[in-house]
């Protein structure tokens, strides 16, 4: 979606890998951080959940919509389902090893009912959901420069 183009894109390795060098360096300086990702497969999952910063507590919140509603929704936005199609061929049922949140969206009241759900959960967390709990925000500078040493990196090889 980065580049407005179906699966496979081009330089989908690239843009996930700019996103975790960026995640890493905001938890490193006490963000939490959200990364909203269709990813369908449990690689991409993996990968994106993934970071060597100690003591961050990982949440996968799936976005639960019945096919039927999907499907026209697709239709009214986009002229045809085939998004939803698409992401039923990659589909791999998340593996165990980290919590789950299964969020309904059918309806906006449902939605509603759900995200005040998620929320009273983050928001009992001691840390790193709690903004009091959050450090001093990450300077503009600090990251442009792991941008650009990601991108020296991956230049380089």
């Amino acid at each position: 979606m980065f580049f407005y183009e179906a699966y496979p894109c081009r330089d989908e390795f690239l843009v996930y890998s700019m996103i975790a060098e960026l995640r890493d360096a905001l938890l490193k300086s006490g963000y939490s951080v959200v990364i909203d990702s269709t990813a369908p497969d449990n690689v991409t999952r993996q990968f994106l959940l993934t970071t060597k910063v100690k003591q961050v507590n990982r949440l996968l919140v799936m976005l639960n919509v019945d096919k039927d509603i999907l499907i026209e929704r697709n239709i009214e936005k986009f002229g045809d389902a085939h998004p939803v199609y698409a992401y039923d061929k990659r589909w791999e049922v998340p593996k165990g090893g980290i919590a789950i949140f299964k969020f309904k969206s059918n309806t906006m009241d449902e939605f509603e009912d759900y995200y005040a759900r998620l929320a009273e959960i983050l928001e009992s967390e001691t840390h790193p959901y709690k903004p009091e709990f959050h450090r001093a925000q990450l300077p503009l500078k600090e990251i442009r420069s792991a941008l650009r040493n990601f991108l020296q990196k991956r230049s380089s090889k």
